[in-house]
This record gives structure tokens, sequence and C-alpha cells, in this order.
């Protein structure tokens, strides 16, 4: 189990909105799979968690 805590949206960014902060989630999220896969992990399945705020953010990133 790999947990990845996004930090890109930490701090006053989140008054960015959320579409700018699901981008910046999405990338994130994207880097680090990409990472995973390259150091030989073989991901079936993803989580993802978010409250309030956090919440849409990441029901917007996971349409991305």
């Amino acid at each position: 189990m790999v947990i990845l805590v996004c930090k890109r949206n930490a701090g006053s960014f989140t008054y960015d909105g959320i579409e700018v902060g699901a981008e910046r989630v999405a990338k994130e999220i994207e880097e680090t799979l990409e990472e995973l896969a390259r150091d030989g992990y073989k991901i079936k399945k993803l989580s993802m968690v978010g409250y309030s705020l956090g919440g849409l953010v990441v029901r917007y990133a996971i349409g991305l």
C-alpha cells in the first residue's frame, strides 16, 4: 500500500478554485503513478479520499 498526501494545494492555493486545484492534484497523482511504475510497482487499485473542499477537488480530479 502506498499513501500519497497531495501537497500542491497547501496553504492559500485552495483559493484558486476547485478546477485548478483538481488539475494540480491529478498531475501530482499521475507523476507519482509513473514514478511507482518505474520502480516496479503494479498499481491495481486507486482510492481517493478528501473531506469538505478536498472532497470536491478529489471528485473533479477523478473526472480528469
